[in-house]
């Protein structure tokens, strides 16, 4: 069962959970991209000052850290379903808590930057459990086909949700954007209450640096794994360019170029996710990621030459298919190669390698923004990620020698997974 543009269909098909968790994704990533886009439009209209928007991610730096460290440990150890309903509830409380003080207006600023630390804290500690999850209850042989609709689910979410969340923010206010994200979080805790997963083999372990420590030892021996968190790391730090869109908007005074603006990344994940079924024939992953990875610095350059509204979308809907090719590849890599054993503990660092390099890539933005305007800026990111792409992409022999179909450790989890009787996930 597949749309006829070549997106496989069977995960849904075949497992209610799922269902379940996909629904959950979806709603999340609404909820969660329509938010970040007002956080980012209200510091921009309070202070009008690219270095305190691009100052937003080095807040948010320290809880990611601190939570992607605990969380992948807590993954592997713990009900991966109460972790995560524990720490949505914890982001419902601080929307609310959000909601509530834009009644005040002398306490924007501050609640912006305290409440979105939060939240980025709560959700990296959620992580590591939702993709361990997404890995356990669907069989080793649709991981692909896992990673293609979960780009689906990402991307419908980050065209939608920021479309809504800059034109609700900018024609009306950040608090009604809030308010219905607070109503959302409310849908999907009971949708992760309503998933019936068994529990992980290592949950009734205590957590233990012994535990991290292994971790650790392990992605030592995976020097493949390593080069796609630096491939990726090394793009989002050098091009992201979230926080040049809003000036680059601002200087429009249009409202119709915020959400363009901002949708012209997932609008070009989408495109291409739509139309992968050519990733079905491929075995050499990490060639498949370095070159998309040097194609997402050309579409960031494309989107940086010229003023003009229209070019810049092209470039950023260009930049957006690359990443998403280069996202679909990680994850089915990372799912087929990594054992379930460690895959809570990967998922935290593989967060911090596509988390930690937005986050940099956010204040470097914010940064070139201020010296060299919004447009020299983008442009600049997009030469000096293409140019350092190419030089990893050369150095990184492991990660583009990497082939699905001789490699041991993908064979290794493929027993591994065989031996499960995943009768309760998928039903």
């Amino acid at each position: 069962m597949s749309f006829s543009l070549g997106v496989d269909l069977s995960p849904l098909r075949i497992s209610r959970t799922y269902r379940r968790l996909y629904a959950y994704n979806l709603v999340a990533g609404l909820g969660s991209q329509a938010v970040n886009v007002t956080m980012f439009y209200q510091l921009t209209q309070a202070t009008h000052s690219p270095v305190v928007v691009g100052t937003f991610g080095i807040v948010e730096l320290l809880p990611l850290l601190l939570g992607a460290a605990i969380g992948g440990v807590i993954a592997d150890r713990w009900s991966r379903r109460r972790v995560s309903i524990t720490c949505e509830t914890g982001v419902l409380l601080t929307m609310a808590l959000m909601a509530w003080s834009t009644t005040w207006s002398g306490f924007h600023v501050p609640m912006v930057f305290i409440c979105g630390a939060t939240m980025v804290g709560l959700t990296s500690l959620q992580s590591p459990s939702l993709t361990a999850l997404t890995q356990q209850v669907v069989p080793h042989d649709m991981q692909r086909a896992t990673a293609t609709l979960g780009m689906v689910s990402n991307t419908a979410a980050s065209i939608i949700g920021p479309g809504i969340g800059g034109l609700v923010a900018a024609s009306s206010s950040p608090r009604a954007v809030y308010v219905v994200y607070c109503v959302m979080l409310a849908v999907t805790i009971s949708l992760l209450r309503s998933l019936t997963v068994r529990d992980h083999a290592g949950q009734s372990e205590r957590i233990s640096f012994a535990a991290a420590r292994e971790g650790a030892r392990y992605i030592t021996t995976r020097p493949d794994i390593v080069g796609t968190y630096i491939i990726d790391t090394s793009a989002m730090i050098f091009a992201y360019p979230v926080a040049i869109l809003a000036f680059l908007a601002v200087r429009s005074h249009s409202h119709f170029d915020v959400a363009l603006f901002y949708v012209g990344l997932p609008t070009g994940a989408f495109l291409a996710t739509v139309t992968s079924r050519w990733t079905k024939n491929v075995r050499y992953y990490g060639r498949v990621i370095v070159v998309a990875a040097g194609l997402w610095g050309v579409g960031l350059i494309i989107a940086g030459i010229s003023s003009m509204t229209w070019l810049i979308f092209t470039g950023l809907v260009f930049a957006g298919g690359a990443d998403a090719v280069s996202a679909i590849f990680r994850q089915t890599m990372w799912n087929e190669s990594i054992s379930p054993e460690l895959r809570g503990r990967m998922a935290s660092i593989e967060m911090l390698s596509y988390s930690v390099g937005p986050t940099l890539g956010q204040f470097r933005s914010g940064l070139m923004t201020q010296w060299l305007g919004a447009q020299r800026g983008l442009l600049a990111g997009g030469v000096v990620a293409t140019a350092s792409n190419a030089v990893l992409g050369a150095s990184l022999r492991s990660l583009w020698n990497f082939d699905c179909t001789t490699d041991p450790h993908v064979a290794a989890v493929a027993l591994e997974r065989s031996q499960e009787d995943p009768a309760q996930d998928l039903r």
